[in-house]
């Protein structure tokens, strides 16, 4: 019997769209905290598991189609930088 653990995480950013003057600096505070929080998580994670990062990024590229399949540049930066934890 195999074992099937799936990690998912789901972002919901909620915004108060009645003070426009501050929404793009709520919006970058929100996900810098989050990317902090997630970074952390990762590290704490990878002392138990140290293919856990590596894992991690599989599984994004896996839900893209895998590496061979053509994607921007932008796409490749950004899911470099999800899952290296400086």
């Amino acid at each position: 019997m195999a074992l099937l653990i799936r990690r998912t995480l789901v972002l919901v950013q909620v915004l108060d769209l009645s003070q426009p003057t501050i929404l793009w600096t709520t919006a970058e505070t929100l996900l810098s905290k989050t990317r902090e929080r997630l970074d952390y998580a990762i590290r704490q994670t990878s002392k138990h598991d140290p293919a856990f990062q590596q894992k991690m990024l599989q599984m994004a590229w896996d839900r893209l189609g895998g590496r061979e399949r053509p994607v921007s540049k932008k796409l490749t930066v950004l899911l470099a930088s999800l899952f290296t934890v400086v």
